[in-house]
């Protein structure tokens, strides 16, 4: 089952497929914002993890990746949950969540009571976790999904205005065939 399009059938011939994906395209961007945020504190993290590391880019890498990883393999789960093979996907994705939780309290908390180290697990699964990844990966998916009636409800919607506010004779004749440029 493809989740996306499962949700996508039942909002792409209502009168809402406008502002829901609007909703979808503003999920997006707040995910985008979120997900810089937890890139940064996930790179701070690792950096602060007391293993010795070699190459600088690579410590970007590292911290890159859970998020890259949690968004790719999160939609190749839910684009088709009934394969086998693809729910694979959602066994990495946990396993990058994991890495991605663990250097974001260790660098919200490192040196600090336990009470701080509970509010950081709590604000980096709840508000970084599902802001950035699961919202990135569900707005990316909908969004795909919805963009195609998007634009034909759009294009519906100015179509319908335009004849709508035609004189009969307009719609008689055809569009512009009463205009004329400059009076005689």
């Amino acid at each position: 089952m493809n989740l996306f399009k499962d949700a996508a059938a039942k909002i792409r011939k209502s009168a809402l497929v406008i502002p829901v994906f609007g909703v979808f395209v503003v999920l997006g961007i707040i995910s985008v914002v979120l997900a810089i945020e937890d890139y940064n504190t996930s790179y701070a993290g690792y950096v602060l993890v007391p293993t010795r590391k070699m190459l600088p880019y690579a410590t970007t890498m590292v911290a890159l990746l859970p998020q890259v990883g949690q968004i790719a393999f999160g939609y190749l789960f839910l684009s088709d949950t009934d394969n086998k093979y693809k729910q694979w996907g959602l066994l990495i994705a946990g396993g990058l969540f994991c890495a991605d939780v663990v250097t974001d309290v260790y660098f919200k908390a490192h040196g600090q009571s336990i009470f701080v180290y509970a509010i950081a697990l709590v604000e980096s699964v709840l508000i970084y976790t599902f802001g950035s990844e699961v919202a990135m990966t569900v707005a990316l998916g909908m969004t795909m999904q919805l963009l195609p009636d998007t634009i034909l409800a759009i294009r519906t919607f100015w179509y319908r205005l335009y004849v709508a506010l035609m004189s009969e004779d307009d719609q008689q004749d055809g569009p512009g065939a009463n205009y004329r440029s400059r009076p005689s």
